[in-house]
């Protein structure tokens, strides 16, 4: 496949990497460090967003070129014919063969393999900074905000390094606003869930309505902190109860419950306990417990007491300072305790307890 790029040269496509709702990812022939997006939808205001992010790219390169080095950013709008007319996509960064995303490696039990929990706590290290210095770049007087940060959005390296892929969907500033106007759920902060009132965030930014900002992409950082050091588990998910009748009703949206801080971790969501394989907040370290208060459960008005990226990237080579590793292979901070205070292993008592309930018998 030959598209082109706005100078009018020929760029030679090859296979499919990857494809999703929006359109697909190709590789580049004779350039293994770069890809393509193509859209299924090449609509006007992609056209002028990309163009103007393509217009960024030297000038954040400039000041702050560690932040491209790890964003697929768009480099190079594409167009179906050489007078660049026809609109299809832009060229990107390629991330590091072997990347895998956050999100299958937070995955409980663990299916992604080659990458150990050290690797993993190395990259949220490494997200911490990326985001500081997106966040610390500032165009037209507003700072990069990411919006959409799930674990989708992240692939992790080999050797723990990162790449934010998905970037056309940033919130970026010039030549006009061009926002995120989607997310994963249980990504939103709980004043942006609220604040939508049921209608889109495209609805509101319509309305001149503020949507994502630096505070809620530090909420979503919380809870991608939270998921791969606790096994996967969403702070505002858990396992439905049954109710008087034995029946068991269908799980609260995640989203619902953000909003409404109801959290089975805090015990403040009626109906919903704690997974088996759930970490319970009393057993981690005092370093944990204060972060994720501040983070996550401070409710609609907690967004200025939200830890930092760089308060993130402190707090996590501190923890990452006090690691061993258990009998099991787990590598686990050696502030957690059990419900008796004793230091333990927690995703060994997580194991066990789906173990049990595995032996259970069926009600």
């Amino acid at each position: 496949m030959y598209v082109y790029d706005s100078n009018g040269t020929v760029v030679e496509l090859g296979d499919v990497i990857n494809a999703g709702g929006e359109g697909e990812v190709r590789a580049v022939v004779g350039d293994g460090a770069t890809a393509a997006k193509l859209y299924r939808e090449p609509t006007p205001e992609r056209r002028a967003k990309i163009q103007n992010m393509v217009a960024l790219y030297d000038k954040i390169m400039a000041v702050q070129a560690g932040v491209l080095r790890a964003v697929c950013w768009p480099r190079q709008a594409l167009y179906a014919d050489s007078e660049a007319a026809e609109f299809i996509g832009f060229l990107m960064r390629r991330a590091p063969v072997g990347s895998v995303a956050a999100s299958e490696l937070y995955r409980y039990p663990r299916t992604a393999a080659g990458l150990s929990a050290l690797t993993c706590v190395d990259a949220l290290i490494a997200l911490t900074r990326v985001l500081d210095a997106l966040h610390h770049t500032v165009v037209n007087g507003h700072a990069l905000v990411v919006g959409d940060l799930s674990g989708d959005n992240v692939l992790v390296a080999p050797d723990g390094g990162v790449h934010l892929i998905d970037a056309d969907t940033f919130y970026v500033q010039r030549g006009g606003a061009h926002p995120c106007v989607a997310c994963a759920p249980g990504v939103a902060a709980p004043e942006l869930i609220a604040a939508a009132h049921g209608r889109t965030y495209a609805q509101m930014e319509a309305a001149g309505e503020p949507t994502f900002t630096v505070a809620t992409d530090l909420f979503a950082l919380a809870v991608l902190v939270f998921r791969m050091l606790g096994n996967g588990v969403h702070p505002f998910e858990g396992a439905v109860e049954p109710d008087a009748e034995g029946e068991y009703p269908l799980p609260p949206a995640v989203d619902c419950q953000v909003r409404d801080g109801r959290s089975p971790f805090t015990g403040t969501a009626p109906g919903v306990g704690l997974f088996a394989w759930a970490l319970p907040l009393d057993h981690m370290p005092p370093l944990l417990r204060e972060a994720y208060d501040r983070a996550l459960f401070s409710g609609t008005d907690g967004a200025s007491r939200r830890v930092t990226d760089a308060q993130w990237g402190r707090l996590l080579r501190d923890y990452r300072a006090h690691l061993v590793e258990c009998g099991h292979g787990h590598v686990f901070h050696r502030g957690f305790v059990t419900a008796a205070g004793a230091p333990a292993c927690p995703y060994c008592a997580a194991d066990r307890r789906v173990a049990r309930m595995a032996q259970a018998p069926a009600a």
